[in-house]
């Protein structure tokens, strides 16, 4: 059973290419560069959910936005 997937297409800066070139060399070696930004996205997708509950959960915890809340 084939994995539907979306094709996307990006351009980045050049410094961020070396940075990409260097990242695969290092740690993605033996994976495909598609793997690569897979992984990397799924990466920063689930450190920005948790940066989200980590904010839901200062504001619940801090009386003054209780009270400019309420």
């Amino acid at each position: 059973m084939a994995v539907e997937r979306k094709r996307y297409t990006i351009s980045v800066p050049l410094e961020v290419e070396a940075e990409l070139n260097e990242l695969k060399r290092d740690r993605y070696c033996q994976t495909t560069r598609n793997e690569m930004f897979r992984d990397l996205l799924v990466r920063g997708l689930s450190t920005l959910q948790m940066e989200q509950i980590g904010e839901k959960t200062i504001q619940e915890r801090t009386p003054e936005s209780k009270i400019t809340e309420g």
